[in-house]
């Protein structure tokens, strides 16, 4: 499953004519598959939230795309990606400058065998906002933002660092990230893409600190997962 938050020139969405967030599943195998009555969701109190009503055919080696636009209509899920960004287009995706590209200005690093902008150690300005559940806004700052990890740079969807500094107006962020975790400033934190299980199942970190708490009194980093499909 892939999924695309803050689309704004991506893929057009064909239903409504607008740049909405969407969600890519993949067929890996060798049969086709039909999602009908199976279900979407941002939320892991509400696994029902959304239900695919129709016949949706994925071919073997095929996707489709859920878009995630509150139409809750056909394959337009009732919810909206939690998290907003905002950035000149030119700071992500500019060759000589760009943090998410290959580009014509980067280093070697990170498993790749060649420069790449993505391996520098740049930051760029962003707004950033994120919405709860029940779609209300729970904060907008300014921030900035680096790409973060090791060799997971070489897939396509990164992993993000975002640093709060005076110089953006915002010297930390002061908001509750996690109901189970009682910490309310942060000076960074990160979205991650799941790092190397990305082009696998995208759960396996989250998985495994869930296991390891059961029963032991342990700190690990926080989870807040974005989409599930049951």
């Amino acid at each position: 499953m892939e999924f695309m938050a803050s689309n704004a020139t991506t893929i057009t969405d064909p239903d409504f004519n607008n740049y909405a967030d969407w969600i890519e599943i993949y067929n890996s195998g060798s049969t086709s598959i039909n999602l009908k009555d199976y279900y979407i969701t941002d939320n892991l109190s509400q696994p029902q939230k959304f239900k695919i009503q129709y016949d949706l055919i994925v071919e073997a080696g095929g996707y489709v795309l859920i878009w995630a636009d509150d139409a809750n209509s056909g394959n337009h899920a009732n919810f909206k990606s939690g998290f907003s960004l905002v950035t000149d287009a030119a700071n992500f995706f500019s060759d000589t400058s760009g943090i998410y590209v290959i580009g014509t200005n980067g280093i070697i690093g990170n498993c790749s065998n060649a420069p790449r902008n993505w391996n520098q150690d740049w930051e760029r300005p962003v707004s950033l906002e994120f919405f709860e559940f029940d779609k209300s806004l729970a904060f907008r700052v300014n921030t900035g933002v680096k790409i973060f990890g090791g060799c997971s740079r070489l897939y396509p969807e990164k992993s993000l660092g975002f640093y709060f500094r005076g110089e953006y107006g915002n010297d930390k962020l002061r908001y509750r990230l996690f109901d189970d975790i009682p910490v309310y400033e942060y000076n960074n934190f990160i979205l991650r893409s799941s790092g190397q299980d990305w082009w696998r199942t995208m759960f396996r970190d989250g998985m495994v600190q869930t296991l390891i708490e059961q029963g032991n009194e342990i700190r690990l980093p926080g989870l807040s997962p974005i989409y599930f499909i049951y």
